[in-house]
């Protein structure tokens, strides 16, 4: 029979689905004529769409190499090696292709898919622009490319993006569930949540989006509603691994430790490459003080997890923190020499680098001031310290107190405000302090050391007090009086001396404050301080004033204490404590 025959009723055999009657029309003719590169790609594609993968990478190449300028045949054998996960390889014979024909979509489109897929969000977002350009209309494209730009953290470009593909696409819930997740990235949660309703009501069928929109009730602090809406989603399936990890950490912000624990569990048994199920259980462990099982689940998630560069970056911040916390100076060396490649391409602003560096200015001080540091874990008295990342920068000192030898060792409440202690409720920070007065040896000494992140410019008492036109004292008073009052009661019987560490001088550019804002951002400080001093004074605990100490001309730092913008040398505490300032 005729090839070009037998290859048209094979075609024929092929677009009707019949693939074992195509197969064997292609055979047939490969038995006839064994060089014929039509049928032997063919026969590649067959077996592509069957699943067998390398037999289609066999054919495929085999018909390259027979007439290699057909850029159909790099198009099949690039899906065929995707679908082995040998991306390397699919990207070099996408790349082929297009030195063939530079002006066919399909193949930009496939390889920015592929580099996505690969974690190369640049080059995608580049392939992804180039179909556009080439097909305006496309709206798998824009979708592509919104989806490039929030790993890129790129949100207002992921915002117009997903919005273009809505446009095209206007019946695609998946659409207005990406552009939901953009609008969260922006903390634009109206938007968000009206995007995220849309896609419900577009297909109410889909887990996805009932957890996209939980987590956005979770971000607002509106926990009820979040648990309501990410059951909903369990209901639809139960095994459903991101709506597991979204319950798990409303129960963790919630301080709900123990419910939290058990759902994220749950998460990584439904797939255990979950980054973000990762993330939030080596955060509950910190904040739970199980600072051993922490770093077990820091070793295991690198392993496990499928981070993205967000993802895994906090990783490594806490790697940071656990060797700072143990003293390992080996560990911490190894970890602190990785800073650049964890760093590059995060996209973060400057304040999220804060804790790599920090630790890093602590390292390095240790190492020039070694003979302050304590070598010996056995048989020493200890000074604790209780705090956000203010908590570390005395860790690991010996200080004389009084004729005695001291250590100080810290308890890291990452993130803590002193508000968060003040509040009533029950949440995730109160929970872990509360954690730490159980661990805390009775008769101890404690330094609590919050406040700092309460005085910062953008959040706070200083935008509180001017988003509802009150005072900074109308704003503060019950803060202070809440926070020392539950630490007292958390302390209720354990017979501990607590001392409360001040608010140092501001140490930022108050150049980059609005020159509106700028005298009252600096007399926040003194305030607080004063009215957390008078506090103490009423309950006769001891006030470290790290404020005048460290106050300068214009009422900000004097720089000799500073370490960087916002935390102190160890040099202060040692000398303060050491009654020497």
């Amino acid at each position: 029979m005729d090839a070009n025959l037998q290859l048209e009723r094979g075609l024929e055999k092929h677009q009707a689905g019949d693939l074992i009657g195509a197969s064997q029309e292609y055979e047939n003719i490969i038995n006839q004529m064994p060089d014929h590169f039509d049928a032997l790609h063919l026969l590649g594609v067959v077996a592509s769409q069957q699943g067998m993968y390398e037999k289609a990478e066999e054919y495929i190449r085999k018909a390259i190499a027979i007439n290699p300028s057909a850029v159909a045949f790099y198009i099949n054998l690039g899906i065929a090696l995707k679908n082995q996960k040998k991306y390397a390889e699919s990207v070099e014979v996408y790349s082929k292709a297009l030195s063939l024909d530079d002006k066919d979509p399909g193949i930009y489109y496939n390889l920015a898919n592929l580099q996505m897929l690969m974690g190369d969000f640049e080059s995608a977002e580049n392939g992804f622009s180039n179909v556009i350009k080439l097909v305006p209309e496309y709206a798998d494209a824009h979708s592509g490319l919104g989806k490039c730009c929030i790993k890129l953290f790129k949100f207002d470009i992921a915002v117009e993006a997903f919005s273009n593909a809505i446009k095209l696409d206007p019946n695609n819930s998946g659409h207005f569930l990406d552009l939901a997740i953009a609008y969260k990235e922006l903390e634009d949660y109206e938007n968000a949540i009206i995007n995220a309703k849309i896609a419900i009501d577009k297909n109410n069928g889909v887990s996805e989006a009932y957890n996209v929109l939980a987590s956005i009730y979770s971000l607002q602090k509106k926990y009820s509603e979040a648990t309501e809406i990410v059951e909903k989603g369990l209901s639809l399936n139960s095994q459903d691994s991101d709506c597991l990890c979204t319950l798990g950490v409303i129960y963790l912000h919630q301080g709900k430790f123990e419910k939290s624990y058990q759902k994220l569990c749950e998460s990584l048994e439904s797939n255990a490459g979950n980054g973000d199920a990762w993330v939030a259980k080596l955060t509950l462990l910190r904040d739970w003080q199980r600072y051993d099982e922490w770093y077990e689940c820091l070793l295991e998630g690198n392993q496990k997890a499928e981070y993205d560069k967000r993802d895994s970056y906090v990783m490594y911040i806490n790697l940071l923190m656990y060797s700072w916390i143990k003293q390992d100076n080996t560990l911490l060396e190894k970890y602190l020499s990785q800073y650049p490649q964890y760093k590059k391409g995060t996209n973060y602003k400057s304040k999220d680098y804060a804790y790599p560096n920090y630790i890093g200015l602590l390292h390095d001080y240790k190492r020039s001031h070694n003979d302050a540091y304590c070598n010996d874990e056995k048989g020493k008295n200890k000074i604790y310290v209780v705090g956000e990342s203010h908590s570390l920068y005395p860790t690991g000192l010996q200080v004389n107190v009084e004729g005695t030898q001291y250590t100080l060792d810290s308890f890291l409440i990452v993130g803590c405000q002193a508000r968060f202690i003040a509040d009533k409720e029950l949440n995730r920070y109160s929970r872990s302090f509360h954690e730490i007065v159980k661990l805390i040896p009775d008769g101890s000494t404690v330094i609590m050391n919050l406040g700092e992140i309460d005085c910062r410019h953008d959040f706070g008492f200083f935008s509180y007090h001017k988003k509802k036109s009150l005072t900074l004292e109308e704003v503060m008073k019950p803060v202070i009086d809440n926070y020392v009052d539950n630490v007292l009661s958390e302390f209720n019987g354990k017979n501990c001396k607590l001392i409360f560490h001040g608010v140092p001088a501001s140490n930022i550019n108050v150049e980059l404050i609005d020159v509106k804002d700028r005298q009252g951002f600096i007399d926040m400080f003194e305030i607080y301080n004063t009215m957390l001093k008078n506090k103490l004074k009423e309950a006769n605990l001891d006030f470290i004033d790290a404020y005048n100490e460290t106050l300068g001309d214009f009422g900000v730092s004097n720089k000799k204490y500073h370490i960087d913008e916002h935390h102190l040398v160890p040099e202060f505490i040692k000398q303060y404590l050491e009654g020497k300032v």
